[in-house]
């Protein structure tokens, strides 16, 4: 089946039942959105208790935002630079590059193209990648303009491909720690029509006295409206690398599908425009990696409560919107525990997960924001270690 006919079920499905939701329910959505914001000037009492942070883990406060640089991708397919030559005989259109064709009807009519391509599939998945990678807020990306300089200098291989004498020597100039790269591993198009076969079934279940038989009939004209075209499948591998150790620290593999539509002449920069887009929008994919891998962190630096005594409180944390922090945004609270191995003697610090949870108000300065506090409200303290809830 199709990607477009997957999609349409659940959009007909959402038309059917779009007259059954009531303004009561939406009354209530509204409610729950307008819980989160807050007039901070209600809170008059502060709460001043603060915890003792053990010298051992202090670095968690101190530990600069990782720097990540994302390189050239492998491009494994058969979608590079190469000739393209169009050709379009009585009915038959086709196009075809290093072996690979794509069929369509198309009018009787002779045409002829021939010229030098580059699909550039590699470029086309560094910048959403980035993108990704800003959006955590937990790291700082390696520019484009500071990526190029390195690559003179160490003359880094177009394939992304990196041993680890380089990505040491790499890691030295530039500071980076960790290195995105991967591949682009297989692309997949087909292209179906089944209009005709339809056609032919419809003209005979018209005729029927049954309309159940009629209705089946049309249905499978309707179908073939949305699934009969031109669908692109791709696979793609995303790497991290600690460019400190050399080591993999994950690998993902990410599959996309899209279907295009129906195409009478599929030129070349069709085809490899649906193939960026099918990658491009595989790779949010990878999204919760990320999350996981550039958590942002901070601290709770202030703590009031509308009144002594009372349970309702919120925390102000040394985050806001450079870090990307927006609003009804989840963060989990920790405490500190330093730690010394009965065996080793070595000393470490524990961070122990606590039973509150902060969410991002509608109040959010550039590095500071107010946050509401559910949970065991009365533990929290200043200073208590915040990171953001990484939804899985």
């Amino acid at each position: 089946m199709h990607l477009a006919l997957k999609t349409s079920i659940p959009l007909l499905s959402v038309l059917l039942f779009t007259g059954c939701v009531s303004t009561e329910n939406l009354g209530v959505a509204s409610l729950m959105k307008d819980e989160n914001k807050i007039d901070v000037t209600e809170y008059k009492h502060r709460i001043n208790d603060r915890i003792s942070i053990p010298p051992i883990c202090k670095q968690q406060f101190e530990a600069e935002l990782p720097k990540v640089a994302v390189v050239k991708f492998t491009n494994n397919t058969s979608y590079g630079k190469a000739t393209v030559e169009f050709k379009d005989k009585t009915q038959g259109a086709e196009i075809g590059f290093l072996g690979t064709s794509i069929g369509a009807k198309a009018e009787k009519k002779q045409y002829n193209e021939k010229r030098e391509v580059d699909a550039k599939l590699s470029e086309s998945v560094t910048s959403p990648l980035e993108d990704l990678i800003l959006e955590t807020g937990g790291a700082e990306l390696f520019t484009r303009e500071d990526m190029d300089k390195v690559d003179n200098e160490l003359k880094l291989q177009d394939s992304g491909l990196l041993d680890s004498d380089t990505l040491v020597e790499f890691g030295k100039q530039s500071g980076v720690r960790y290195i995105i790269t991967g591949s682009i591993d297989s692309v997949e198009e087909n292209y179906s029509d089944n209009e005709g076969a339809a056609k032919d079934v419809n003209s005979v279940t018209s005729k029927s006295d049954n309309n159940a038989v009629k209705v089946v009939g049309l249905l499978g004209r309707v179908i073939t409206s949305f699934t009969d075209g031109l669908s692109i499948t791709t696979k793609v591998t995303v790497k991290m690398i600690d460019v400190e150790s050399g080591k993999l620290v994950f690998t993902k593999k990410l599959e996309g599908e899209k279907f295009v539509g129906k195409l009478k002449r599929v030129s070349f920069d069709q085809v490899t425009g649906a193939i960026k887009g099918t990658i491009i929008d595989s790779l949010p994919q990878i999204r919760p990696d990320f999350n996981a891998k550039f958590s942002v962190k901070s601290y709770v630096t202030q703590i009031r409560a509308e009144e002594k005594g009372s349970d309702e409180r919120i925390a102000q944390i040394n985050l806001g919107a450079k870090n990307k922090i927006k609003e009804n945004q989840v963060f989990d609270v920790y405490k500190y525990e330093a730690y010394v191995d009965p065996v080793t003697g070595n000393e470490s610090c524990d961070l122990i997960q606590m039973p509150i949870e902060l969410k991002a108000s509608n109040q959010i300065g550039q590095d500071r924001a107010w946050t509401t506090v559910d949970g065991e409200t009365e533990q929290l303290k200043i200073g208590h270690l915040i990171k953001r809830t990484i939804k899985k």
